[in-house]
């Protein structure tokens, strides 16, 4: 199979699972579709959960839905302590558009770390060169068309990369072009990049210009939007089983979890003799249940929990200030 035929399969395979988590967004706004809301209460800025069996996708990014009509989607900070050296590893989950002011509270929770190992994908050469780019054509699109219809800040505009304590630790472009077979960025040769994004990104422009129509005729359908798309990412668990039962499913050596997972957790082996005592991996929270068995595993232990509000429902309104700054959390 060819490099194209695969990559062509690759895509297709995620505009499908786009399209069935869109779909399901839209369909239930449209026919207005409300299930009877799980009350619960939103988390105090610390605990200290006690539980040893491995983290869900539950305790990473979580939709806490307080109505029919107003909600919070959150994502976690999660501390593990080393109980021989008393060293902290956080993972810090994310999502990456958003509110405004989750990417302030994300970057305060990030400077409190000695070495942040953050997520993507490119060379240090490759970042440098377009540090407000993503070299992933399809996801940066599908990402910047999630930011323009939802009025929400793209990940790479609202975190300052080049902070000092801020060390790479993903594939280059061209490993995860040859590990895939998608060709992505300067990877991609021969011009298969662009055949492909003229043939996928037509299809997701006219779907998002159907969807700004419908927003134009009736604004309060954002606020019902954001709540379905919230429902959806907020219960990473049910999700990823649709997909399994639709025969979708990531197989663990897959390169957007697997592979990518292997790498971070070399980067972290390598520089744990550095002698770091705070640590956070700041990765998208569908990474993060692997990253806390492996933690678990080598006799990392959860310490504390905190969440961080990334949607707010109903949406902030263009020119109200942002809300005051997130608990700075506990002492590491």
């Amino acid at each position: 199979m060819s490099p194209l035929h695969r990559a062509r399969l690759f895509l297709r395979k995620a505009l499908t699972a786009l399209t069935i988590m869109f779909g399901f967004a839209l369909g239930s706004t449209a026919l207005e579709a409300q299930s009877t809301p799980i009350k619960q209460s939103t988390p105090t800025k610390q605990s200290t959960p006690t539980e040893e069996k491995p983290a869900s996708g539950r305790e990473f990014i979580r939709f806490f839905e307080e109505s029919p009509s107003r909600g919070d989607l959150k994502t976690s900070v999660r501390r593990y302590r080393h109980e021989e050296t008393g060293r902290v590893v956080a993972l810090v989950s994310a999502v990456h558009v958003a509110d405004r002011a989750y990417f302030r509270d994300l970057q305060a929770e990030l400077d409190r770390y000695d070495l942040v190992l953050f997520e993507r994908v490119g060379t240090e050469d490759e970042i440098r060169e377009n540090p407000k780019e993503s070299g992933l054509g399809f996801f940066a699109l599908l990402q910047l068309e999630l930011t323009r219809l939802f009025s929400f800040q793209y990940q790479l505009d609202g975190i300052d990369y080049e902070r000092r304590n801020f060390r790479h630790a993903d594939m280059s472009l061209e490993e995860f072009s040859r590990r895939s077979g998608m060709p992505v960025g300067p990877a991609s040769g021969a011009g298969e990049e662009d055949e492909l994004m003229s043939f996928f990104a037509p299809i997701l422009q006219m779907g998002f210009a159907f969807v700004r129509t419908l927003l134009e005729m009736d604004p309060q359908v954002l606020d019902q939007m954001r709540m379905q798309f919230a429902r959806v990412l907020g219960d990473m668990d049910a999700a990823m089983e649709q997909m399994n039962s639709a025969g979708m499913a990531f197989d663990p050596d897959d390169v957007i979890l697997g592979a990518r997972n292997d790498h971070v957790w070399n980067v972290l082996e390598e520089t744990l003799p550095e002698r770091h005592q705070r640590i956070a991996i700041f990765y998208g929270a569908a990474h993060m249940p692997d990253f806390d068995q492996r933690l678990r595993a080598e006799g990392w232990k959860l310490d504390s929990q905190e969440w961080i509000r990334a949607w707010q429902i109903p949406a902030p309104k263009p020119g109200d200030p942002l809300p005051r700054p997130a608990s700075k959390g506990v002492d590491l």
